[in-house]
């Protein structure tokens, strides 16, 4: 069975690409700190990341859905809003 995937409007592509070239990596130290953040390991860290993103993405593509983030994901959303600079861009 062929499954043709719908191709992505330009508006998504360009979300999608400013996600990917994020660079979230102060953000993943403070996650894998253990008294400022949540003392995960950096491959807990890097999924919890891809989530996040993913989430974001989602929540781009259907803005008239409501979508609960999962405990991970509101982590390192708290993270990245506490990191101003980076959650600004």
């Amino acid at each position: 069975m062929l499954v043709v995937k719908p191709a992505l409007s330009t508006k998504s592509s360009a979300c999608l690409k400013k996600l990917k070239s994020l660079n979230l990596l102060p953000i993943i130290a403070r996650l894998m700190d253990s008294q400022e953040g949540c003392g995960w390991t950096l491959s807990q860290a890097f999924r919890a990341i891809e989530r996040y993103k993913t989430f974001l993405f989602v929540s781009y593509l259907y803005p008239e859905v409501l979508l609960v983030p999962t405990r991970e994901i509101d982590q390192v959303w708290h993270a990245h809003i506490l990191h101003t600079r980076k959650y600004r861009q």
